[in-house]
């Protein structure tokens, strides 16, 4: 135990009641040392009265046991016992549970003079901090959120004056600097930049000050070994005299990029390489294939007299046929090359849209016929103008006709339908009870040779050209290919013509 002090000036630096006793926001308490039973309150004021939870008279003669759980009690009767014995002020903060609750408090505790024959007394002073403990631990929280985030963020962060000063740097995750922040500190961050950026810097700093808005500018740098850098710089203003610039590295980003950009461009080289082989080929194909077919079709109409044999007259028209089917596929990837190398020319023209469907129908009806198919027309009420290339969309309706005559078994139905939707667009639709298509192989079926079943064994003929062909030619005139599809239960192909397609009868071209 540390012993009574003697010096009357150290035990009597408090009144017996100061004046300031009855302090509307300092709670303020006399205690007496009644020896054995030891410390006991003998006055409060008002404001402690309230802290405690009890009113000012109901306070006398109580013991911090009385107000409190015995560990803090007795944390707290030991500081009493220091005052006491040293004669000195003792100043302490700790949580409490009082009847009102938890508060942190902070105690001050001075000696108090008095007669001889009078108890030991200690004036107290209890001032409630949990406003000011909470507000504080929020800071704190924040701070190490914020020290957090600094520490994840990739960027280098230099806070920067109006005119660039550098006033300091805090280093990202990933540093960005081409130089040690020694070195940049207090120094023009123009001058640690090559010229040409330099006045890019200073351009941007002045425009994130004088409009307030973020600044961003990227740059080269060439930084000895690590060779050339790509770097990014945001500049955001903190106050009328401050900005934050934040620097990252998009070195890897830059080079993605330019590496994307290649692949994009070899890709296209190739694609327009195979565009032109396709053409040249077809070309080169489509010359003795003419020869074919007008031979074949001599023998088979005996042109140049009687063959003689019967067999020789259905070999040559086994011939014409097989080398139509096959021009016809040339035919396609020729277009399709020419569509893909933009060399392919719309010859629009006023266009009678039921004339064109009859005129496809009629082509088409002997193979629906053959297949066991039923054909329904469902066309617009009169007569139906459009402003478009008739060769182009007679090939996009007959092939969406030979689509649904291919993948539709016998006895099931195929509907050709015209109309003129709500929106003004043109709409003409193929729809057939066949097979259908799964929703997996949708995109596929839309690219060039794509096609639902690509195996080998399939049971369907076809190069996969037809749908990619209609395809780019609705979307030359504008419109758009729609597909709507059930497994076994039927697939709607319809194309769309924009409004602006729609031509009165005498309208000229």
């Amino acid at each position: 135990m540390v012993g009574r002090a003697t010096d009357s000036e150290s035990r009597c630096d408090a009144p017996s009641r100061p004046a300031v006793f009855d302090h509307a926001l300092l709670g303020m308490f006399l205690l007496a040392d009644t020896g054995a039973e030891g410390f006991r309150l003998a006055e409060v004021n008002a404001r402690f009265a309230e802290m405690i939870g009890l009113p000012p008279d109901a306070t006398t003669g109580l013991t911090m046991f009385d107000l409190m759980s015995v560990q803090e009690a007795v944390s707290l009767q030991a500081r009493f016992q220091q005052c006491r014995d040293t004669g000195r002020p003792v100043h302490h903060e700790e949580v409490v549970t009082l009847p009102t609750g938890k508060m942190w408090w902070r105690v001050d505790l001075h000696p108090v003079c008095g007669r001889q024959d009078e108890a030991a007394a200690i004036l107290g002073t209890a001032l409630d901090l949990s406003e000011q403990k909470r507000l504080l631990q929020m800071v704190l929280q924040s701070e190490r959120r914020i020290q957090t985030l600094v520490e994840a963020v990739p960027d280098t962060m230099l806070r920067i004056d109006r005119n660039g000063l550098v006033l300091d740097i805090e280093e990202g995750k990933d540093s960005a600097l081409w130089m040690a922040p020694m070195t940049l500190i207090g120094h023009l961050l123009e001058e640690a930049l090559p010229d040409e950026v330099a006045a890019l810097a200073r351009t941007r700093i002045a425009a994130a000050f004088t409009t307030g808005t973020t600044q961003l500018f990227e740059f080269r740098l060439r930084d000895g070994a690590a060779g050339i850098r790509d770097l990014e710089v945001r500049i955001v203003v903190l106050n009328v005299g401050e900005a934050m610039a934040f620097v990252r590295d998009i070195s890897g980003r830059k080079r993605f990029e330019r590496e994307l950009i290649l692949a994009k461009e070899q890709a296209e080289a190739a694609n327009h390489a195979k565009s032109e082989f396709l053409a040249n080929m077809s070309h080169e194909l489509r010359t003795p294939l003419n020869a074919i077919l007008g031979f074949s079709e001599i023998i088979r109409e005996e042109g140049l007299g009687a063959v003689g044999q019967k067999k020789y007259v259905e070999y040559a028209a086994d011939i014409h046929d097989s080398g139509s089917h096959l021009l016809a596929k040339i035919n396609d990837i020729l277009d399709l090359s020419r569509i893909e190398s933009g060399r392919f020319e719309l010859a629009d023209g006023l266009l009678d849209l039921g004339a064109l469907i009859e005129g496809a129908l009629r082509l088409m009806q002997p193979r629906l016929e053959n297949a066991g198919l039923s054909l329904t027309r469902r066309l617009a009420a009169g007569p139906l103008h459009i402003r478009g290339d008739e060769s182009a969309l007679r090939r996009i309706l007959l092939n969406l006709l030979s689509n649904a005559a291919k993948f539709t078994r016998p006895g099931g139905v195929v509907t050709v339908s015209s109309t003129v939707l709500e929106t003004g667009e043109i709409e003409l639709a193929v729809a057939d009870t066949g097979i259908g298509i799964e929703p997996a192989a949708m995109e596929k079926i839309l690219q060039p040779f794509g096609q639902a079943d690509s195996s080998l064994s399939r049971s369907f003929e076809g190069a996969g050209l037809g749908l990619a062909l209609v395809k780019s030619m609705i979307e030359m005139h504008g419109g758009r290919l729609v597909l709507e599809s059930t497994p076994d239960v039927g697939t709607r192909a319809s194309i769309v013509l924009p409004a602006s397609r729609m031509a009165a009868p005498d309208r000229s071209i």
